[in-house]
């Protein structure tokens, strides 16, 4: 049973991994170059997002429509997951509060998206980590972190910040939007994680994304009827719109599946497959510096990783990876520098 949890946790990261990197490649495309309106924009997502969870909605329906006495054998993916009996045993005071974080943190995750650039807000939000132990561990009384993990994350921050700080590219109205979205996903993921009890990961977003359509379908309805040009390229926004249902999806997963500072890294590490996948497809290239602090942060989100295990000597990984991860930084410095003098 543990080996086949740990494939499919594995297979979930993959697939959120893929996910999240196309679906901010389309959303960049969706909202600078076709010009799609963010309110209808961020509908669409939860609108898709709701139907992407349809199927575990329903079977959340058929429990809560089960006798009381009969009980509930919780699946691999949620082996701890209690269903409740019917949905007025929702806690739907703590839901309604994840989505109004959740829907607070898709609108700044749009606003960013569309004033800066991909990499750099993404490299910025390789800060969570560091939010979510603060806050897990201020609020929800989470254990705290050895002096190496603290490290690790030292690592993961600077390097997010020099990044940040050095792409003269991004707009300074984008730098408060990605504060916003890191602080308000953050509080969400932790307060998700108390609730999977009592909801499966899937269910949750399901529900999050069903609540957050009722509320944007009238600002939307009002927006359109004004004239505006709130949809440029269906193509394009539907493409964004199954990658972000089958990203987000994947992330209540795994979350249901670990622990929320854990999840916080593997949040972090996604954002490498992000920055790659926009260098790859040139929508824009790094500078020497910029380079630097990418490599060195998420360098850092490995390495606080391997601190976090208990089967190694932390301490000599610290000391010996440290200097590993400053190379590797200052070798993709180096490479980046050549490639922009070309």
């Amino acid at each position: 049973m543990n080996t086949i949890r740990t494939v499919v946790t594995v297979v979930l990261i993959v697939v959120w991994l893929t996910a999240s990197s196309c679906f901010n490649l389309e959303a960049k495309k969706a909202l600078t170059d076709h010009g799609t309106s963010i309110i209808v924009f961020t509908l669409s997502t939860c609108l898709c997002g709701s139907v992407f969870a349809l199927p575990e909605l329903l079977r959340l329906y058929a429990v809560s429509r089960a006798t009381s006495h009969r009980k509930h054998v919780s699946n691999v993916l949620h082996p701890s997951a209690t269903r409740p009996q019917s949905f007025s045993a929702l806690p739907w005071r703590r839901l309604c509060i994840v989505t109004a974080l959740h829907l607070s943190g898709s609108f700044c995750t749009n606003f960013a998206l569309l004033s800066g650039t991909i990499s750099s807000y993404h490299t910025f939000k390789c800060l969570e980590p560091v939010v979510v132990y603060v806050l897990g561990h201020r609020l929800f009384q989470y254990p705290p972190l050895s002096p190496y993990s603290l490290g690790a994350i030292a690592v993961v921050s600077s390097g997010a910040m020099l990044t940040a700080s050095m792409n003269l590219a991004i707009a300074p109205a984008a730098l408060p939007f990605a504060c916003g979205s890191l602080f308000a996903f953050s509080t969400c993921h932790l307060l998700s994680k108390s609730m999977n009890d009592r909801l499966s990961g899937t269910a949750l977003y399901g529900l999050i994304c069903f609540i957050s359509t009722i509320v944007l379908i009238p600002p939307a309805l009002i927006h359109a009827l004004s004239g505006a040009d709130v949809i440029s390229s269906v193509r394009v926004l539907l493409l964004a719109c199954i990658f972000h249902a089958v990203d987000s999806g994947c992330s209540f997963s795994v979350l249901s599946l670990v622990t929320p500072i854990a999840h916080s890294v593997l949040s972090s590490v996604k954002r490498c497959s992000i920055i790659c996948a926009a260098i790859v497809v040139a929508l824009e290239i790094p500078g020497p510096i910029k380079a630097f602090g990418i490599v060195f942060s998420l360098g850092g989100a490995l390495l606080f990783t391997l601190t976090r295990s208990e089967d190694i000597d932390v301490k000599k990984v610290f000391w010996t990876g440290l200097p590993a991860v400053v190379v590797c930084a200052g070798f993709a410095g180096l490479l980046s520098n050549m490639m922009v003098e070309e």
